[in-house]
């Protein structure tokens, strides 16, 4: 199994934290906004043991292959987590500030279910 260690580094160089903001309305005419977390890491299709050791570590998760048709680079495979709840074993350990702010959002989006624009200015300053 991999260390929290080598994940965290491997992140810092092929991966992504993302918070995406869906605002009321849509298909379902919701009231407030959503928030989408999204945890992405891109390996070269050579590299495929490395995201499923990842996806073991992490025990959640979906592994996509990615074609590339442009000029000097190769097919990937992506590694995502596109919902995270607390039964999400969420075990890594960094001091960088985008993880710090990504693992509050997932906090406070647990004990919230409704948010609102004021919420979001609030989460951004």
């Amino acid at each position: 199994m991999l260390s929290a260690d080598y994940i965290v580094g491997i992140t810092d160089g092929e991966g992504s934290f993302t918070v995406y903001p869906r605002p009321p309305g849509g298909s379902r005419g919701g009231k407030s906004y959503k928030m989408e977390c999204h945890y992405y890491l891109k390996l070269q299709e050579d590299d495929l043991i490395i995201l499923k050791k990842i996806k073991e570590f992490f025990g959640c998760g979906t592994i996509y292959f990615q074609r590339d048709k442009r000029e000097n680079h190769t097919d990937c495979y992506r590694y995502e987590i596109n919902h995270f709840s607390q039964s999400i074993n969420f075990r890594l350990k960094a001091r960088k500030k985008i993880l710090i702010y990504f693992a509050g959002y997932l906090k406070w989006f647990e004990n919230r279910n409704i948010l609102l624009k004021k919420d979001l200015r609030r989460l951004w300053n």
